[in-house]
């Protein structure tokens, strides 16, 4: 469990996934939210929370794997989105 809007967690969770498996070899980044409102609606913090989540949050996981990925030689990085 991993809130990918906090750079420490998404530090803590690679970090936990390598000393438990040895290795990193895939990141699947597929957190998302969606607030479902119509736009006119929708609040400025509301829409900066869904992009905190959706890219941000892939890029926090993605630069906290990174380092294991490239010391390694290998490795994937596959974003999901909608």
């Amino acid at each position: 469990t991993c809130d990918v809007t906090s750079p420490d967690e998404c530090q803590e969770a690679v970090k936990a996934a390598v000393a438990s498996l040895g290795r990193l070899d895939i990141l699947v980044n597929n957190a998302g939210i969606n607030i479902r409102k119509p736009v006119l609606e929708l609040q400025l913090e509301e829409f900066a929370q869904v992009l905190n989540t959706n890219l941000t949050g892939y890029f926090l996981m993605a630069k906290a794997a990174g380092p294991h990925l490239i010391k390694q030689g290998s490795g994937k990085v596959i974003n999901v989105s909608s």
